[in-house]
């Protein structure tokens, strides 16, 4: 008997890159998951002469940042994840308390969705050379029958970048694929205000993300003038948090504790407490329990929905539904309106059009904390969480524990209207 080996065409870049992530958002999304992991506390997203065919987009964070050793271990050795293997360095884990937000290990070719080439520079220590490292990601689609490792990339120590760093990694992405222009900027900046909930207990060290893109400050002052800020594109990105809005709605909290033992409910009116109960949880296997999750649901009667357009510039039925969160990330697409309604509102509502809520009726977030490992994102990273069974038990707990109860409460306030 003989061993035979599979070999890897040079195809393989584009099946985890560009064809895998197939939205120039959720590409941005990676990268900016990436500078978290790597225990940034800043990330800064810049735009450069993006309507010009030399554009180009800057990832420049400041966090742990990479040596030769990393880059040849880590970031060449596709599908290796580092987060997954539980031997990330420990001490920077333990100072931040955060859980990572990726462990696929192919993140990183969301690059190849922004531009044809990329130039990473990234430095572990002030007093240490900067690592440069240069992708033409064109050079993989020359031929399929080349070898994927056997296409060269580019490494050189530099003494400095333009991009003046100290510390952390900068990823440089020339030759956008995409024009990016005043419109398309907005709703990217509209995106991030959604991808980190604040509330959560993984953001507990400060994480901020700048947006850059000084082609259009003329713009973002023409939007200030007029009273516009939601229409601003530079700047720091601000979190964005129901409960800020005071809605004046009909809400439920709904939460499973760490242990998996007890569901809490909590119901308000307008603000006003109305009831809390407390009951075991029946979302159990015999090695694994629904746990760690919180819920917070809004009724939106016309009013309430007046108030959302009034403060965020956009109608909800604009702005998403139900969001699910992972610690403390965002998993994209769930609660965009269409293809994100992943617990079946709206196919649920047809069913009974004034018995039930739609998304068209409700915003809120689902908040998954911990390890959790059973719930695992698709590796399309616009595919939502895989279809398994804890996903199952958490569509049931959702429209048994949270919805069924805020309808049984909400849906004549709603439907006849609620006097403020």
């Amino acid at each position: 008997m003989t061993r035979k080996h599979f070999k890897v065409s040079s195809a393989l870049k584009s099946i985890i890159g560009k064809d895998l992530i197939t939205d120039d958002f959720v590409a941005i999304f990676e990268l900016v998951k990436n500078s978290f992991d790597a225990n940034a506390k800043r990330v800064d997203v810049v735009f450069e002469r993006t309507l010009s065919d030399d554009g180009r987009i800057i990832i420049l964070d400041n966090g742990k940042g990479m040596d030769l050793k990393d880059i040849e271990e880590k970031w060449l050795f596709v599908a290796y994840s580092a987060k997954k293997e539980g031997i990330e360095d420990y001490r920077d884990e333990i100072k931040t308390k955060r859980i990572h937000a990726g462990a696929k290990g192919i993140g990183r070719f969301s690059c190849d969705r922004l531009g044809k080439v990329l130039t990473i520079y990234s430095r572990r220590n002030t007093d240490e050379k900067i690592s440069k490292l240069t992708v033409d990601w064109e050079a993989f689609e020359k031929s399929m029958q080349k070898k994927f490792e056997n296409i060269p990339v580019e490494y050189e120590l530099i003494d400095s970048c333009e991009h003046k760093l100290t510390k952390g990694t900068v990823l440089e992405i020339a030759n956008v694929r995409s024009v990016w222009d005043a419109f398309k900027l907005r709703k990217l900046r509209q995106s991030l205000e959604k991808l980190i909930n604040p509330s959560q207990s993984n953001v507990k060290t400060p994480f901020s993300i700048y947006l850059k893109a000084e082609e259009f400050t003329s713009y973002d002052s023409e939007a200030k003038k007029n009273g516009q800020d939601h229409e601003v594109i530079n700047g720091k990105v601000s979190n964005f948090l129901f409960e800020k809005l005071d809605l004046k709605s009909t809400s439920i909290k709904v939460g499973i504790d760490k242990k998996g033992e007890l569901i809490t409910t909590e119901l308000f009116d307008k603000g006003q407490f109305v009831y809390r109960m407390a009951e075991e949880n029946p979302y159990k296997t015999e090695n694994w329990a629904l746990s760690n999750i919180r819920v917070h649901l809004f009724a939106m009667n016309q009013t309430s929905k007046s108030m959302f357009t009034k403060y965020m510039g956009v109608r909800p039925v604009q702005f998403g539904s139900v969001f699910v969160y992972k610690n403390g990330f965002r998993i994209h697409p769930i609660g965009e309106i269409g293809r994100g309604d992943v617990f079946g509102l709206d196919g649920r509502k047809q069913q009974g059009t004034s018995r039930f809520f739609g998304t068209r009726d409700l915003v809120g977030r689902v908040e998954i904390d911990g390890d959790n490992d059973e719930f695992r994102e698709a590796s399309s990273r616009d595919g939502g969480l895989e279809r398994n069974e804890a996903f199952i038990y958490l569509q049931d707990f959702f429209i048994d524990h949270v919805l069924k109860r805020l309808e049984r409460f909400a849906i004549g306030v709603v439907k006849y209207g609620n006097k403020v």
